[in-house]
């Protein structure tokens, strides 16, 4: 399993528990607006450990994403280096795809700010988002540049 393969599944992962807490939440809110006395005080507690939980795995997600991000300024590294040393062809080929890793991963910080952010109206768009952009990532092929043929991740 690569370490991306890894860091996807933990992602959605992750994913999973927020959309939960988000879908707790909603009842949690609606168990403090309508609680009374003793009640409302145990809804109030339940509220802010739900709150505080969402922290918990929205920190978790960004560092999930953190993680993905430097692997990704790692792939860009080794392109920049291979392409470097290759004839203008292949050279011209690695700096695309360098290019494009840059830009999918500035695409995938951006979703990652607004899936963070998201409300629990939000979640289903906001991490469906995410997901295509990560998948974007992902798939971004580098050229074998002693070939000048094509290979996946």
């Amino acid at each position: 399993m690569t370490t991306m393969t890894r860091r996807r599944e933990a992602v959605d992962a992750t994913s999973r528990e927020i959309a939960r807490l988000e879908s707790d939440l909603v009842i949690a809110e609606h168990a403090v607006t309508v609680a009374r006395g003793a009640a409302r005080a145990q809804a109030e507690a339940k509220l802010g450990q739900i709150r505080a939980e969402l922290t918990q795995y929205r920190d978790e997600l960004q560092a999930h994403t953190a993680a993905i991000a430097r692997d990704t300024d790692d792939r860009i590294a080794v392109i920049k280096a291979q392409a470097a040393v290759e004839a203008a062809p292949a050279r011209q080929r690695l700096e695309t795809v360098a290019d494009q890793l840059r830009v999918k991963r500035d695409a995938l910080a951006a979703q990652a700010t607004t899936l963070r952010q998201a409300a629990a109206a939000e979640w289903q768009g906001a991490k469906s988002n995410f997901d295509r952009a990560l998948h974007e990532l992902v798939s971004v092929e580098e050229p074998n540049a002693a070939t000048g043929g094509r290979r996946g991740k």
